[in-house]
């Protein structure tokens, strides 16, 4: 096997794997949709439900928010007297730790899934992992709107995250994922491109829940966009079970006792096998990879408080917006961008740029003390989210092609893990340093991602960049001058 090709590329047409990989777009654009629009929800759910207790407002049937105390809680943010901003840290602090708690139920639940079902994808193949993912979202997506529904206590939505976690969370879909993605691509620039494509894609779900979720909220409350996500995860469910087909060959079947050995051995063959590719340069690049994951893991729901808070007091309306026009700069711009970085220049060098752009917009997000600097976020930020998904190019083609879905599931793994450290680590930076300076938060995680960049740097100079990626093409001319006749033989 030709160690340039994915398995799946080597034997499939060209029709054959665009049908595949547009199936896969469609399938995350849906996936990004419901899951963007179930964050916002959820997180301006919790804070309007905590601030509005405070201020002793009935909440009925899910709506929690009406127009008129909308507008009293601006005014008394925008007031930004003593006892406003006592109200407001009380809010703050509160909203955060249930949202820690959530994220913490689900993604150290999700450890054990990944643990369990994420290096057996090569065996059990992609479409189960799929199936399975979806379908708990479901469950949990279905016991969410039955609280918010009937306005229990909100604590309760933290039974929900139980089901989010036993579905492995966005990490089991994406891991499913990008391990297609791996079969039927080729090693060179074709696999960075298409898992760009892959992650704008979740970037144009992300556009349109923003706008729908603003505008949902300011005029029907919080109800109807959970029945939307639960309905959207009923049709991807039933879309992936009837239209996506499992591309790898189905295995020979195993004894209980052989698949055990097998389990045990697939989760740690990172360590042990010898040819799953250089594990020195793969233990590094992890390592950059955890750096990287543990910087944005509690960005989206601390941003959200942040921009609902003084000196902003942003409405759900004007959330929606920032975020859609955020989403659509990196799901049009950043495909563009790192598709003419890639005629000149390696990934590990476009890695560097995509850091840049983070640290900025995280020291922008830091200091800011007027709207129209949140603003500038948009367009310094662009490709700043693209860093994740250049590492994972790097790594995949540092792995044998057999291997892509050990590879993928162990990140995972680390992904969820660093995940439960940074919620509790961030969620509670935020809360001790709000009242100090409410952006502390950010350059904290603008530090890590400079780390970070500092070590893929460090391990580039030391290891060099990958020779499977293709740039400009380069003609040699080798010249030869024979003994008899010193004729020159170009070739």
């Amino acid at each position: 096997m030709d160690e340039k090709e994915g398995l799946i590329h080597q034997n499939a047409s060209g029709k054959i794997l665009t049908r595949i990989w547009v199936q896969l777009f469609i399938f995350k654009m849906l996936s990004g949709f419901q899951s963007e629009m179930s964050s916002v929800n959820d997180g301006q759910y919790i804070y309007h439900f905590v601030k509005q207790h405070l201020l002793n407002y009935t909440l009925t049937n899910g709506s929690t928010v009406s127009t008129e105390n909308r507008s009293m809680e601006i005014e008394s943010c925008q007031s930004g007297n003593k006892s406003s901003n006592f109200l407001e840290s009380k809010a703050q602090s509160e909203a955060t730790t249930i949202n820690q708690y959530s994220e913490m139920i689900s993604s150290g639940i999700s450890v054990v899934i990944m643990i369990v079902l994420g290096p057996m994808t090569d065996r059990i193949g992609r479409k189960f992992l799929l199936v399975w993912n979806v379908s708990m979202l479901l469950i949990g997506m279905s016991v969410r709107t039955f609280v918010v529904y009937n306005s229990l206590d909100v604590y309760l939505v933290l039974v929900s995250s139980v089901f989010n976690g036993l579905s492995g969370t966005h990490y089991t879909y994406d891991l499913a994922s990008s391990g297609i993605m791996a079969d039927t691509t080729s090693k060179d620039k074709q696999r960075s491109f298409v898992m760009i494509l892959y992650t704008s894609a979740n970037g144009i779900g992300f556009f349109i829940a923003q706008i729908i979720t603003g505008y949902s909220i300011h005029y029907f409350g919080f109800i109807p966009q959970y029945f939307m996500c639960a309905g959207i995860l009923l049709i991807l469910d039933l879309s992936i079970v009837i239209f996506l087909k499992e591309q790898r060959p189905k295995p020979a079947k195993h004894n209980v006792k052989v698949c055990s050995v097998s389990l045990k051995s697939q989760i740690w063959s990172m360590i042990t096998d010898a040819d799953i590719g250089n594990r020195k340069h793969i233990f590094s690049w992890l390592f950059v990879f955890i750096l990287l994951k543990l910087a944005g893991t509690a960005y989206s729901p601390i941003s959200n408080l942040y921009k609902l808070g003084w000196p902003f007091c942003w409405s759900s309306e004007r959330i929606g917006w920032y975020g859609a026009g955020l989403s659509i700069a990196e799901c049009i711009f950043a495909p563009l961008i790192i598709a003419i970085l890639q005629r000149c220049t390696p990934d590990e060098i476009i890695l560097q740029v995509c850091n840049l752009s983070s640290i900025v917009s995280y020291m922008a997000y830091g200091l800011a003390m007027h709207s129209w600097m949140l603003y500038t976020v948009i367009g310094i930020g662009v490709i700043g989210d693209s860093g994740e998904t250049m590492i994972t190019a790097i790594l995949s083609r540092k792995v044998s092609p057999d291997k892509q879905g050990v590879l993928f599931s162990n990140m995972a793994v680390l992904d969820s893990a660093v995940r439960v450290v940074g919620v509790a680590a961030f969620s509670d930076v935020y809360k001790q340093t709000r009242p100090i300076f409410k952006g502390m938060v950010f350059l904290v995680m603008g530090g890590l991602v400079l780390l970070s960049s500092l070590m893929a740097l460090f391990f580039t100079c030391i290891y060099g960049c990958d020779p499977a990626q293709k740039l400009w093409k380069k003609h040699e001319i080798n010249v030869e001058i024979t003994n008899e006749n010193k004729n020159v033989v170009n070739s």
